[in-house]
């Protein structure tokens, strides 16, 4: 349980991140985000409870709270509300957050930097400039080793799931 409980503290963080970016949209598709995220909320204010973490499961109910009334609100005017507000976090959470997310920033960029030199040769390829990319053994070089880091940068990021589902399990 103390898995499920991290990976759902996980996404009530990363679903308190987009609320702030959902602020732009029409009423209609603000209320169908806020309304398909509630199950993961109150499973884990169940699986909180369930552990005997009662304050836990009630800063979590609090923020499903805040977020229902906040629709309330956005349902007669057009308040915008950019406060967000993330479940607490036990040290060990706090610390295996960390180290995710600094892996998932890794990857992230790492492919980024791969697909940036993937669409470069395309577009030379596709105005038929393709030799002027391929004579410079430079730029295949660099494409080479981004490759290489986006494949250890994911060896990295599943290394990381590994230890967590180990270090959760010891729990």
């Amino acid at each position: 349980l103390a898995l499920a409980i991290f990976y759902g503290k996980q996404s009530v963080n990363v679903r308190q991140s987009i609320r702030a970016s959902v602020d732009h949209l029409n009423l209609s598709s603000r209320n169908s985000f806020l309304d398909t995220k509630t199950d993961v909320y109150r499973t884990l204010i169940r699986l909180l409870a369930d552990q005997n973490r009662l304050l836990e499961a009630l800063q979590v109910l609090d923020l499903l709270k805040e977020d229902e009334f906040v629709t309330i609100l956005r349902q007669n005017s057009d308040t915008r509300d950019t406060v967000i507000h993330l479940p607490a976090t036990s040290p060990l959470e706090a610390q295996w957050m960390r180290r995710l997310n600094a892996a998932g920033d890794r990857l992230s960029k790492a492919d980024a930097h791969k697909t940036e030199l993937e669409t470069d040769r395309k577009h030379l390829k596709d105005v038929g400039k393709l030799a002027d990319w391929s004579s410079t053994q430079e730029q295949e070089q660099e494409l080479s080793k981004a490759k290489a880091d986006l494949k250890e940068a994911n060896a990295q990021y599943r290394d990381t799931l590994s230890a967590i589902n180990k270090a959760f399990a010891a729990v």
